[in-house]
């Protein structure tokens, strides 16, 4: 049987081994909570881009949905100057013959 010093020795040296993986088990968790809170700020900043992003595509959608209007209205109005004409002919200059 062993002695109380070899005992003890032995209790001390694990406690010595727990003692390390404990230090360890707290550094990989505060690792992890810094992963994990950087991740949340990256989404956070995605979203705030997403969105701000989302307003300026609306933003260039309606312009585009104006011109497309405008151009319309153009045609409209080129439309109605050919059926005016006598002769439904533009000439190569662009006036009516």
């Amino acid at each position: 049987m062993a002695s109380v010093e070899e005992r003890l020795a032995a209790l001390e040296t694990r406690l010595g081994l727990v003692e390390t993986a404990r230090t360890s088990m707290d550094e990989d968790q505060r690792g992890l909570l810094a992963q994990s809170q950087a991740t949340g700020h990256l989404i956070q900043a995605l979203s705030i881009t997403q969105s701000e992003h989302t307003g300026e595509f609306r933003k260039v959608h309606a312009k585009l949905d104006k011109l497309a209007a405008g151009q319309e209205t153009v045609i409209g109005l080129l439309n109605e100057l050919i059926r005016r004409d006598d002769d439904g002919r533009i000439d190569e200059d662009g006036v009516s013959e």
